[in-house]
């Protein structure tokens, strides 16, 4: 680059798809080196064994590879590697099955794609993406023997599946429910949809009592969510809301500044407190002097959500 000329948009695109080849080609040439050797000795034994091995011997590489990209600032590069390593991640669970931590981390993973790069965007993709990662939540569990069902069974029936989870199943009940209650904010104008919320709430209920502060207190900001989008006669209640909000955003909001996305989106917009929104939305645009490596794409995802909330704050507030 000439020093002191602009960068036009042929550039940046340029830009993004060099560091994203300099990104990928190390990890992926490493992955295949490592699995067409392996599938090569399957061809030789004919042993169906193989598979599972190919998949152990990268799981250190796919996990790495998804903390890089929970570090990545750049969101163009994120988005494009994420999406990559998603499709990789279902291939190596099409190989092994039973593996709990790879349907975790796909849970996680196609959960926060939906989240921070889809919903705004394209809904109806987020909505079978937010499926995905609640499936995946729920294999998680069912390989322990934790049959937890999103329907086919009743609602006691349910509960009493929520009973034989115990605290090593909490990232899989997370980011399961996660999941799934993003599916079901995305369909609410559906009944069926609507009539799930009962479980969901088991659910969030059971990670509070758990771990109040799983994943930066992820389920207060559940809760939190859940209480202020439902009308009272649904089950929605503002004060409860406001206070798992208040409780979440005063142990982790200072570091993680999506959870104030979700405060000022769904709690100040159904309060209609406006000051409220404007105040939790430029905290997020100033940043966080507390970010830690593992933040930092939710963080500047949180950032571009909060202007964009901010330039539509006349419709949102009558």
């Amino acid at each position: 680059m000439i020093l002191g000329r602009k960068l036009s948009a042929v550039d940046k695109i340029d830009n993004i798809q060099n560091r994203l080849n300099g990104f990928m080609s190390s990890f992926f040439r490493n992955l295949c080196l490592l699995i067409l050797g392996i599938e090569f000795a399957a061809l030789l034994t004919g042993c169906g064994v193989m598979n599972k091995l190919v998949v152990r011997a990268s799981r250190p590489l796919i996990f790495g590879t998804i903390q890089a990209l929970l570090a990545e600032t750049d969101l163009e590069l994120a988005r494009t590697a994420l999406e990559a390593n998603l499709k990789l991640l279902d291939g190596m669970i099409i190989s092994a099955p039973d593996d709990s931590e790879l349907l975790v981390l796909a849970a996680q993973g196609w959960t926060g794609y939906a989240m921070l790069f889809v919903e705004t965007v394209q809904p109806l993709r987020a909505t079978e993406f937010y499926r995905r990662g609640c499936d995946y939540g729920l294999r998680a569990l069912a390989i322990k023997g934790k049959v937890i069902e999103r329907e086919n069974i009743s609602f006691s029936e349910f509960e009493r599946s929520e009973k034989s989870l115990r605290k090593s199943d909490i990232p899989a009940v997370y980011w399961a429910t996660a999941a799934w209650t993003g599916w079901i904010n995305l369909n609410r104008r559906q009944p069926s949809a609507i009539a799930q919320f009962p479980r969901v709430k088991v659910l969030m209920d059971w990670l509070y009592i758990q771990d109040a502060g799983f994943y930066y207190s992820g389920p207060c900001w559940l809760l939190g969510s859940y209480y202020a989008c439902l009308p009272p006669i649904l089950g929605g209640n503002l004060d409860i809301a406001r206070r798992l909000f208040e409780q979440a955003d005063s142990t982790d909001g200072a570091h993680f500044l999506w959870g104030k996305v979700l405060y000022a989106k769904f709690y100040a917009v159904c309060a209609q407190d406006r000051q409220l929104f404007e105040m939790l939305l430029n905290e997020v645009i100033v940043g966080s002097k507390e970010e830690q490596a593992e933040l930092r794409l939710v963080n500047r995802v949180a950032v571009h959500q909060a202007k964009w909330l901010l330039s539509q704050i006349d419709e949102l507030f009558l």
